[in-house]
């Protein structure tokens, strides 16, 4: 049986935002099993 856990992010949005996100998961050994990303270019606010 395997682990899950949630992890919800907020912040400006930028360039490498996704790359960053997942290298940090990766240096702990972690894996993304599913991801979806939002950007509200309105407010500049990546989700």
């Amino acid at each position: 049986m395997h682990n899950q856990t949630l992890i919800l992010i907020q912040c400006q949005d930028a360039v490498g935002l996704d790359v960053n996100i997942s290298n940090t998961l990766a240096k702990y050994q972690l894996n993304i099993v599913t991801m979806r990303e939002y950007v509200d270019e309105e407010d500049n606010k990546f989700f």
